[in-house]
């Protein structure tokens, strides 16, 4: 008698912590599915962020390169205005 109360309650203790386990097994799944798709976002946010680092790398060095040039422009003739310009006196 006491062996079949012991088996009915380890019966009962087993399909209660299977019931569980289920429902943790679902909310992990769930779980690594939601990860899984916001890696992706992740990834693909993360290639777009590299390409624009790119472009604006690019960019800049053109616009250095046109300011430098402007720069040497304005440098050289004022360097020739100071040498050869009117001179006050």
């Amino acid at each position: 008698m006491h062996a079949d109360i012991f088996f009915f309650i380890t019966t009962i203790a087993v399909v209660i912590f299977t019931a569980l386990m289920i429902i943790v097994g679902v909310y992990v799944i769930i779980t690594l599915r939601d990860v899984r798709d916001l890696v992706k976002v992740v990834k693909d946010e993360a290639i777009h962020l590299v390409e624009d680092v790119e472009d604006f790398r690019e960019n800049a060095k053109v616009k250095i390169r046109v300011a430098s040039k402007i720069l040497k422009a304005f440098a050289s003739t004022a360097f020739i205005k100071a040498l050869f310009g009117k001179k006050k006196g």
